[in-house]
């Protein structure tokens, strides 16, 4: 897959894989956080043209403006929702132990 453009208009890299940013273990507990706190018969989004709430336009800016002229990955984005105190995804990651200092390290230990 080529880098293009998402459906909200960031530019993606798909072709360079990074090594896991999750361990096994860490993932699986965020899975089982995850679940725990989906509300039951809530029907989850099947489609990728949906609208886009506040919160995570938020997300998205901030991951765009740590990436600067950079690429916007993963990363990029899960230190967007980090750092919006106000997100619910923010309060899931850190309460699995995910932090902002781990995750800017990770981008500066991506770069080339």
């Amino acid at each position: 897959m080529d880098a293009g453009e998402d459906s909200i208009g960031i530019t993606v890299d798909a072709g360079a894989r990074p090594a896991p940013f999750f361990s096994p273990d860490r993932a699986k507990t965020l899975r089982r956080v995850l679940a725990e706190s989906a509300i039951p018969g809530t029907p989850k989004p099947d489609t990728l043209d949906m609208p886009v709430a506040d919160g995570t336009k938020q997300a998205i800016l901030a991951a765009q403006e740590h990436a600067g002229k950079s690429t916007v990955g993963l990363l990029h984005v899960l230190l967007g929702l980090l750092t919006d105190a106000d997100n619910s995804v923010s309060a899931v990651l850190k309460s699995v132990g995910i932090t902002v200092d781990q995750v800017e390290d990770a981008i500066r230990n991506q770069q080339p």
